[in-house]
């Protein structure tokens, strides 16, 4: 999907399928007794590039890589799965991971969501949970450039889509 109509200035594309796992702290783990050392402890953090690891919460985070399969994702936590101190789910399905560049795409984002993207709220390398036009998803900003990838519910991307390109109508 690419943007159409009225809204020059960003492209929004849907990429493809790319693996996505949720890693969650067991209850009454500490952060210190586990063995993946890459896993952010910073509200809004991401960790490494190629695959990357953004913090969702207190100890929950997303893991991504464009070229890694589920397996390579997951075998970075082994250890801490065999102590029985992490487990994962495949999300791979569940989400969908669209892509939102281009000098208006702050524009676009603010519009739709109670961050405030042009004051600096998500800086470069960082992520937030937000709703954008009340959906609610995942950003992450992986450089500084004007690109913003947006996990989404798989069942919410044309709505997603639409309100996008077009937000007086959304």
């Amino acid at each position: 999907m690419h943007n159409r109509g009225p809204t020059p200035g960003f492209t929004l594309a849907e990429l493809a399928p790319v693996a996505k796992l949720r890693v969650q702290a067991m209850p009454g783990t500490r952060a210190t007794a586990l063995a993946s050392a890459e896993l952010p402890q910073t509200p809004n953090t991401v960790h490494g590039a190629h695959p990357w690891t953004l913090w969702l919460g207190p100890r929950e985070w997303l893991v991504y890589g464009m070229a890694a399969s589920v397996a390579e994702l997951e075998s970075r936590f082994a250890a801490d799965i065999a102590a029985g101190t992490l487990v994962c789910a495949d999300t791979s399905s569940g989400l969908t991971l669209l892509e939102l560049e281009g000098p208006r795409s702050v524009e676009m984002l603010s519009a739709g969501s109670g961050l405030d993207f042009e004051g600096g709220a998500l800086a470069a390398g960082a992520c937030a949970q937000t709703q954008l036009f009340q959906i609610p998803l995942i950003i992450h900003r992986p450089d500084a450039r004007l690109l913003w990838r947006l996990f989404v519910d798989r069942s919410l991307v044309r709505w997603v889509s639409a309100v996008l390109n077009d937000p007086g109508g959304g």
